[in-house]
């Protein structure tokens, strides 16, 4: 069973989608608030982009969640994903 804590294997994108629903936020606002085109912020919520650092500090100013939690969901996916290939 895991612990509320382990986020290994979470695509960041889910996680993003929950917090722009916690906001009551459109998607549109979320890629305005971001600085993101429609299309690059899709590939970025399907996991086919990887959340950098500049998207974990643009993400801290939208969701007020620091860089480093940011920065670890997307390790811990990455990690988890190569893992399983």
């Amino acid at each position: 069973m895991k612990s509320n804590h382990d986020i290994s294997g979470i695509l960041p994108g889910a996680v993003i989608l929950e917090h722009i629903k916690k906001s009551e936020m459109k998607k549109e606002e979320f890629y305005e608030r971001m600085f993101l085109s429609s299309e690059f912020a899709d590939k970025l919520l399907d996991g086919k982009m990887r959340l950098t650092y500049d998207i974990a500090l643009r993400l801290k100013h939208v969701f007020g969640m620091p860089t480093d939690y940011w920065l670890k969901l997307e390790a811990a996916y990455r990690m988890k994903s190569n893992k399983s290939q």
